[in-house]
């Protein structure tokens, strides 16, 4: 909360705060005095904060983007005359990013990334910028090689024999072939400076996916510890417990019949961990013979993990890519959240794992007929895995025939007797609603 004090408005004293949160928000609070400006002043010269937001900010009970904090630097030099330095902006974030680690995992996750994707902005500029000077550089020789060649026309056409013009000729030779071979560098170094500049575009795409992931997990905590009164300290400190550790309190709560707060647990060590410590729980579970809660926390992390931590784990799995993290894969597939099932088979194909994409789509191609539809759509599953899914999905009675036929009719991929070859009745419906069309 801010008081007034004269036109600017006093800042109330900073109290519940951590150590690193604390000295962020002091750092802010000089900030603005030493621009002599109030809160909606600042705000309406800055991108993506408004001014209730920065007043949390200034109060420590919020936390800015790491790109506000050079847009202040900028501003100081504007108002305050004070010269802009990377090194002073670079040393805001520093402190930044230590009152977001002090916040727990996730929060230290989330500017982690904000961090890594304002790097990789800074590096896409300089790539568009290199990609602008290369296509420069390759239209002027383009121009060089024109003259030299419209030099050497002239010349052939003068039909010159005298030593001079031998002499000219060889040299015009030798400044097309110079030309020649510095065009072709160009058109080479053009091709790859594009391609990293798309590449950069995705990871960036990436990044922001991954991002929104986080905050998603971060108001899921907020919301859970809410509702059970957990705290976010408590929640981090049960989350950061060792692999054997997790393994005995879930024995414990187990015996304890208190089969909720086993899988409470679980839950937050899927949502909080990252893939190296969850995949050394899956083996601390297997190793203790601790099936049927092994199972569990796997199926917690596919509802619970974005796709790049699940492919990760898969990847780690348990000493090295064997069956049971196919099967990991396959579960992933079946049950995770369809943005992220979405997601996986997109990494999957971009990285060329054809046999990893090939157990997930097969996977996916069983979940429900709106999934089937919608995986198909996007380009994730080939018309005949989708074809297959809906029939199976038929067969198993998850969804009436006649609804899975039309669905797959109306988004033109019509369902053959074939598919239903296992299923008499069903064959005869199929040939049933053809007729009656």
């Amino acid at each position: 909360m801010e008081q007034h004090d004269g036109r600017r408005k006093a800042l109330a004293p900073l109290t519940g705060l951590k150590p690193d949160e604390e000295t962020f928000a002091l750092h802010l609070r000089a900030i603005r005095d030493q621009l002599g400006m109030t809160s909606a002043e600042i705000a309406e010269r800055l991108n993506g904060i408004e001014a209730t937001r920065l007043s949390k900010c200034l109060g420590g009970k919020s936390l800015p983007q790491p790109s506000i904090l050079t847009e202040l630097h900028r501003l100081l030099e504007e108002k305050a005359g004070i010269p802009f330095s990377s090194q002073a902006a670079a040393d805001s974030r520093a402190l930044l990013y230590a009152a977001a680690r002090s916040r727990g995992p996730l929060t230290a996750r989330e500017y982690e990334l904000a961090e890594a994707r304002e790097a990789l902005e800074t590096q896409r500029v300089e790539t568009a910028e290199e990609l602008t000077r290369l296509r420069r550089d390759l239209r002027d020789e383009q121009h060089r090689r024109f003259a030299v060649e419209r030099a050497l026309s002239r010349l052939r056409e003068a039909d010159t024999r005298a030593q001079d013009g031998e002499r000219q000729l060889r040299e015009l030779t030798e400044q097309l072939d110079a030309a020649q071979q510095r065009i072709g560098e160009l058109e080479e170094e053009v091709l790859q400076t594009q391609a990293l500049l798309q590449l950069q575009q995705s990871d960036d795409a990436h990044l922001a996916d991954m991002i929104d992931e986080t905050r998603v997990a971060i108001e899921q905590c907020q919301t859970d510890a809410a509702g059970s009164g957990m705290a976010d300290a408590a929640a981090t400190s049960v989350a950061l417990l060792a692999p054997a550790e997790v393994v005995q309190k879930v024995r414990e709560l187990r015996h304890a019949d208190q089969d909720d707060d086993a899988d409470e647990l679980l839950r937050l060590i899927a949502t909080l961990r990252n893939d190296t410590d969850i995949a050394e729980l899956r083996r601390s579970f297997r190793s203790e013979n601790r099936k049927k809660d092994l199972d569990r926390f796997e199926l917690l992390v596919v509802a619970n993990a974005d796709a790049l931590k699940i492919l990760s784990v898969a990847r780690l799995g348990f000493g090295g890519f064997g069956v049971s993290d196919y099967l990991f894969l396959q579960l992933a597939g079946l049950h995770a959240p369809l943005p992220v099932a979405i997601r996986m088979l997109k990494f999957l194909d971009e990285d060329g794992r054809t046999s990893e994409h090939r157990d997930v789509a097969s996977a996916a191609a069983q979940r429900s007929v709106d999934d089937v539809i919608a995986l198909w759509e996007t380009g994730m599953l080939d018309a005949g895995d989708a074809r297959g899914g809906l029939a199976k999905t038929t067969m198993e009675k998850r969804t009436t025939a006649e609804q899975a036929i039309l669905i797959a009719e109306r988004k033109r991929l019509e369902l053959s007797p074939y598919y239903f070859s296992e299923d008499v009745g069903l064959v005869a419906m199929w040939r049933g609603m053809r007729r009656r069309r």
